[in-house]
């Protein structure tokens, strides 16, 4: 028994010492990378498409231009029906947008790499705390995670908070009265979903399905989107969706970002379970009552 454990010692003695500093340091370069694409100084040009539309033709499409996490100008063009003209509107040359999905998986990307930093810097926990790795790695998984979910799950806006909302005051001309956009990042793609509302012609009492609120069946899926004849109440009158449109466009540098995320999420995996595989399972359990797995110093 004695010699068994000495030899799992020597195990995870040469994976703590050896694998554990070479993985994190790969890591460490990935993330580094990927931190600065996303902050590069340059700013980039982007179209948006339209994708769906409830009058069968291209009722919005423009372009935008992101630096980093912020807009700083965007032209659409907005057609909701085939017998209108088209309307163009601009930022405001004073605006910009801060788009806080990106900032925010972008501060999760840069605590993972400060995670790394400490762990590679403290020698004394690579070198001698396999419980200390674990716990680490459990932290930049977790970081992990919340980077991509940010991405993937843009904030549920009702009808009614998109009346007045700020970043339709971006534009110039002002949008026509009847007009309600919104912005959102959604996995790898920048989403402007456009809306035509109109005076409800009945007495009919507000449905949950049917008040302005979103028909949600993936986070992450065209369910994000208002359906026309979606109803909602404001300011004591009732109003309906008369046609609803998206545009989007794909951000070359939230697809690194993305895959970048879950390539290391992979790898950290792959490494804690290694760590843990060869701790001996009974100190293991009993780590909570102050048990150490090891001493690992030569």
């Amino acid at each position: 028994m004695m010699q068994q454990q000495n030899k799992l010692h020597q195990e995870v003695k040469w994976l703590v010492e050896n694998e554990v500093p070479s993985v994190l340091d790969h890591i460490h370069k990935l993330i580094t990378q990927c931190l600065k694409s996303s902050t590069s100084s340059k700013s980039s040009k982007f179209h948006l498409t339209c994708t769906t539309s409830t009058c069968g033709n291209e009722t919005i499409r423009g372009s935008l231009i992101l630096h980093q996490d912020t807009l700083c100008g965007m032209e659409i063009f907005m057609k909701p029906t085939k017998t209108i003209s088209t309307v163009k509107a601009s930022f405001r040359s004073d605006k910009q947008w801060k788009l806080q999905q990106i900032q925010d998986a972008v501060n999760h990307m840069k605590a993972i790499k400060q995670l790394v930093d400490n762990i590679l810097t403290e020698q004394e926990c690579i070198d001698h705390c396999a419980e200390g790795i674990v716990c680490v790695l459990d932290d930049v998984i977790k970081e992990l995670i919340r980077c991509q979910a940010r991405l993937a799950t843009p904030c549920q806006l009702s009808l009614n908070s998109l009346i007045g909302s700020g970043f339709a005051k971006m534009f110039s001309p002002p949008l026509p009265g009847d007009t309600l956009v919104n912005l959102y990042a959604l996995e790898n793609r920048l989403v402007l979903n456009y809306y035509t509302v109109q005076q409800a012609h009945t007495n009919a009492s507000l449905s949950p399905s049917k008040n302005g609120k979103l028909h949600q069946r993936n986070l992450a899926g065209r369910s994000l989107v208002h359906h026309a004849g979606a109803m909602f109440e404001h300011a004591g009158i009732r109003y309906e969706m008369a046609t609803s449109s998206s545009a989007e466009c794909i951000v070359p540098t939230l697809t690194n970002l993305l895959d970048t995320a879950s390539y290391v999420q992979t790898i950290c995996q792959n490494l804690k379970d290694k760590v843990i595989e060869r701790l001996p399972r009974a100190l293991y359990l009993f780590n909570n009552v102050n048990v150490y797995f090891f001493s690992l110093q030569c």
